[in-house]
């Protein structure tokens, strides 16, 4: 049992300006077949620690929290769940694409300047680092299959995997 890590910090300085995201909606036949589509073809969000085979929980997890915005990155191929809240804090909650984005093409793309930034999995391939920071919560990892390792980094799953 491993204990679990948000990563937080500083917003990274805007990329070049890209396509505006717009929002994706499941309820709607198209983005949901886009959805599928991009699911089936994702790429895991680290290269350390990932849930890839989750697509019916991503699916669900975005009718269960009302406050989870999906929007899509057209020039990016890439879903974003995400939120804000009214400090100006931004959470990343997962991004569905087969070539991660950088976070600060993220920010770009949302056309948000958020104040901090927090990522709710392992962020090591969004060219940003945030300080890790244990979940309030106390909820645990469990692993097995390693033997006496464990990972040598504060470990996160996206919040869209969840069960």
């Amino acid at each position: 049992a491993i204990p679990l890590h948000r990563y937080e910090g500083a917003a990274p300085a805007p990329s070049t300006p890209a396509a505006p995201a717009r929002p994706l909606l499941p309820t709607n036949a198209d983005d949901l077949a886009l959805l599928h589509s991009l699911l089936k073809g994702r790429s895991p969000v680290s290269t350390s620690l990932a849930v890839t085979g989750n697509a019916a929980m991503f699916l669900i997890n975005t009718r269960l929290d009302p406050d989870v915005r999906i929007s899509f990155l057209e020039d990016k191929q890439a879903v974003i769940a995400w939120k804000i809240d009214e400090t100006g804090r931004f959470s990343l909650l997962d991004v569905v694409a087969a070539d991660m984005p950088p976070l600060a093409a993220i920010l770009s793309g949302l056309k948000i300047a958020p104040v901090s930034v927090e990522v709710l999995f392992r962020p090591d391939k969004l060219g940003w680092e945030g300080a890790p920071q244990p979940l309030e919560s106390g909820t645990r990892l469990m692993l097995r299959g390693l033997g006496d390792a464990t990972p040598d980094f504060p470990a996160m799953l996206s919040p869209m995997a969840e069960f």
